[in-house]
């Protein structure tokens, strides 16, 4: 499918809900916007470009037709949270694409790593450290610490479907549950700013 044909069905999702009737109770501006924004988040799905032109694409529809104005619609920009969390990416990216994340996993699995046990140890290590550097979930895991795992089992012969028990089912556990023990802290921590900021309205 071309960059066109996607293009043509992001605007036809948010054509067509632009142009439906606005919900009762729901202000008139807001519909729009919506509209904008679900077309947005299939762009997203569907990739007709990358994610940074959507994102100014719908800014560019809602701002000509004087829907919102320039300065409601570049406000986020100005907010310092949005520049901490592209830096964050871009610290991310380069740590991944120069190979320093897995040099760091590496290290920890060459100390540590001389048990199954000590290579579970290793891949909660390198989590530790590199968390703060690639705060992705995603590029973390996907880009570093998942095929690290792979490696390691496969290098101690043990495949999903041959000798899983030997190494690479308990690393893949030790992994997993690593990741969901961070998913609930970080939720936690959501809750907590979320109580901080109604508190303090």
């Amino acid at each position: 499918m071309s960059n066109l044909v996607k293009l043509s069905i992001c605007i036809a999702v948010t054509s067509i809900i632009w142009f439906l009737p606005v919900p009762s109770g729901l202000p008139v501006i807001a519909w729009p916007i919506f509209a904008v924004f679900i077309g947005i988040i299939t762009s997203f799905i569907i990739r007709p470009f990358q994610m940074g032109v959507m994102v100014l694409l719908g800014l560019v529809v809602l701002i000509a037709p004087g829907i919102i104005s320039i300065k409601e619609g570049l406000s986020g920009y100005g907010d310092s949270t949005v520049w901490l969390v592209v830096a964050a990416f871009l610290i991310s990216g380069s740590v991944i694409r120069t190979g320093l994340g897995k040099r760091i996993a590496l290290l920890f699995v060459r100390t540590l790593g001389k048990s199954p046990l000590g290579l579970g140890y290793s891949i909660c290590g390198a989590e530790l450290l590199l968390g703060p550097v690639v705060p992705s979930n995603t590029a973390r895991g996907g880009g570093i610490i998942a095929p690290m795992v792979q490696s390691i089992s496969t290098a101690l012969d043990s495949h999903p479907k041959e000798s899983p028990e030997k190494a690479g089912k308990f690393l893949t556990l030790v992994r997993s549950e690593e990741h969901t023990s961070e998913l609930q802290s970080r939720s936690d921590l959501v809750c907590r700013l979320l109580l901080e900021k109604k508190k303090n309205k």
